[in-house]
């Protein structure tokens, strides 16, 4: 019972989430529902601030993620009755924006309040990141130092997201990346992986410049919205290709480091290492199996079988984008140097 708390149940989620916003879009769209009854707009607004952001709760949220993300379903809602909703019906709701201007007042001020603890906080965060030399990477490094000082957040965890990806898009040009030894292996040189995110930034930018001009005439807002969105794919694919450059896996005296790119890692101590081999696992398997794999294993044009397979004792935390996590007991991927990959992880573990 336990079990079935911790999972999200996204699917039904979604089911009433959609049968809600569809039911009230007939409600005002349809020419056979007019005239639309007063009363009607009370029931839609409680719909879309009230009942969905409850469903959220209880079917996301609840003892899984913070509850911040409230405030922008609600925000969301909000929007929704802009477009949905006779706008001379909203008029006659004077107080509706001022409530939802308060509340997103509070949320936001939570969130700056808590950016304000970090920022007092950045020259001891900045000595711990300099003294912490014994890992690996940048992402890592800054979690070790910021959580020293400030209890673990979903607002720092989207801070840090954002800012290993702006070191390594703008910052790391001139870092070189460690010597391939015993310690550090690469696992793109046999890839095509840097060569296709250049290719699907040369695609976003002329993309970009295509549909920006096109789209400005007809609506600029859109046009820029549209502008920033792809101005940040960029700077993640760059980051991506720097941060698979940069950082090799990394074995040291106790502890296994896997990161692929910026937007999956995990950190082994070598005594939960069952074993580490060649990967004798099916490529179709079991749901149930496949929620304790992760597959680090790079983008690329011909997508390959993962050619090594490290088994755990027990589940570890793999970390992704903006904090979320899953536990795993069994990690994919693939090496350069597969055989002296899986021959040093054997040595260390058996020693």
């Amino acid at each position: 019972m336990s079990q079935a708390l911790t999972k999200p149940k996204w699917g039904l989620y979604l089911f009433l989430v959609i049968l809600i916003l569809a039911s009230n879009a007939a409600l005002y769209k349809l020419p056979i529902m007019q005239p639309v009854p007063d009363g009607a707009l009370i029931g839609s607004l409680l719909d879309l601030l009230v009942v969905i952001p409850l469903l959220t709760y209880f079917f996301i949220l609840r003892k899984r993620y913070s509850l911040t993300y409230i405030g922008p379903v609600v925000l969301a809602g909000f929007l929704f009755t802009h477009f949905m909703l006779p706008e001379e019906q909203l008029a006659a709701q004077p107080l509706l924006p001022a409530a939802v201007l308060a509340f997103e007042s509070i949320f936001i001020a939570a969130e700056l309040f808590l950016l304000v603890l970090v920022i007092k906080k950045i020259p001891l965060i900045r000595r711990d990141f300099q003294s912490a030399s014994g890992i690996p990477y940048f992402h890592l490094k800054a979690e070790c130092a910021v959580y020293k000082h400030i209890s673990r957040n979903k607002l720092t965890d989207v801070l840090l997201t954002e800012a290993s990806l702006f070191y390594y898009a703008l910052l790391s040009w001139k870092k070189k990346a460690p010597v391939q030894s015993g310690t550090f292996f690469s696992s793109h040189h046999k890839t095509s992986a840097v060569a296709t995110s250049i290719m699907l930034i040369h695609a976003i930018v002329l993309e970009t410049a295509a549909i920006h001009f096109f789209l400005h005439s007809f609506s600029p807002v859109l046009s820029w919205v549209l502008l920033i969105l792809n101005l940040y794919g960029v700077l993640f694919l760059l980051a991506d290709m720097q941060a698979i450059r940069l950082c090799p896996y990394h074995l040291s005296d106790d502890t296994l480091y896997l990161q692929a790119g910026i937007s999956r890692k995990i950190s082994i101590p070598l005594a939960l290492i069952r074993d580490a081999g060649l990967n004798d696992l099916p490529e179709k398997r079991p749901k149930e199996q496949e929620r304790k794999i992760l597959d680090l294993s790079l983008q690329d044009l011909v997508k390959e079988k993962p050619a090594v397979k490290i088994s755990l004792k027990e589940p570890v935390s793999a970390d992704f984008l903006y904090g979320f996590k899953k536990e795993v007991t069994i990690v994919l991927l693939n090496a350069d140097e597969a055989e002296s990959f899986i021959r040093q992880i054997r040595r260390r573990t058996e020693s």
